[in-house]
């Protein structure tokens, strides 16, 4: 099977935590392809290749479906297209 690719919003008043999340899932829900966009504009990429520099780069839990997130008042998720993915 191909990636799926989801965007997630984190709704908070953190500075220093991301507010949204675009990745690209494995057929088990495992991460891939992650990207973190702040709120002061930084953004965060990671990848499979990123995880022997950083073990914490990727999740190491699957993510949870849109539909687990959207059950949580604090998160709205969605599925995105490749190309979404991609220009994010």
């Amino acid at each position: 099977m191909s990636p799926t690719y989801e965007r997630y919003k984190w709704i908070h008043d953190f500075e220093d935590e991301p507010y949204l999340f675009y990745e690209e899932l494995d057929d088990e829900r495992y991460a891939i392809r992650r990207i973190e966009i702040f709120k002061d504009g930084k953004i965060v990429r990671a990848g499979e290749e990123d995880l022997e520099r950083d073990p914490m780069a990727l999740p190491d839990q699957p993510v949870p479906t849109v539909e687990e997130t959207n059950a949580q008042e604090e998160f709205q998720a969605q599925e995105i297209t490749t190309q979404e993915f991609e220009e994010a």
